[in-house]
């Protein structure tokens, strides 16, 4: 009797093991029916309102991470802490960068270095650029980002050693220097 109530057990484990497995459809915490298009949504009450908290670890615990998948956020407790994403082979910080900002711009074919890595540099020509101007991104440092808005009623094309693209009318581009050179962010 005692082998027949196992094997019981061991089938109805198995069966919602099984099922548990297939789910395809969205998770939510906090939501009675969470979006769709999320594998996961969460939502704070109004009378007792709570925020995410992402993985905390420092920087050595971030680096151990082994083969960290594209995307993945964490928490960095030390050195710079803040917010960090996985970009290609970077850990790229999410949260406010330095920024250096020229009021009057140089003749569209000087070059501007990039220096240092840790500061976002913003570049403005005061609207001068002629609308077959193209934005050239020469050798950055790893983990540098850069941010090219395009306020004319054009594409402008951006042009790297790792690729040619185009920043909308209207929009702004972010990008970021990689182990295999400038990497578009958005």
């Amino acid at each position: 009797m005692d082998h027949i109530l196992r094997l019981k057990l061991l089938a109805g484990l198995l069966l919602a093991a099984g099922s548990a497995a297939a789910q395809t459809g969205s998770v939510g915490i906090g939501v009675a029916a969470p979006n769709s298009s999320a594998v996961l949504e969460l939502a704070s009450g109004t009378t007792t309102p709570k925020g995410f908290l992402p993985p905390r670890m420092t920087k050595t615990v971030r680096d151990a991470i082994s083969s960290p998948a594209e995307g993945l956020v964490i928490y960095q407790t030390d050195n710079t802490p803040g917010l960090y994403q996985r970009v290609g082979s970077v850990w790229a910080s999410l949260g406010t960068l330095n920024t250096e900002s020229m009021a009057t711009a140089p003749a569209p074919t000087t070059n501007i270095p990039l220096v240092p890595a840790a500061t976002t540099f913003v570049y403005s020509d005061n609207n001068n650029t002629a609308a077959n101007g193209t934005v050239t991104l020469g050798t950055g440092v790893e983990g540098q980002r850069l941010v090219v808005v395009n306020n004319d009623a054009q594409f402008l094309p951006v042009v790297s050693a790792s690729g040619t693209g185009n920043v909308l009318p209207k929009y702004a581009a972010r990008f970021i220097y990689t182990a295999s050179g400038w990497r578009r962010e958005s």
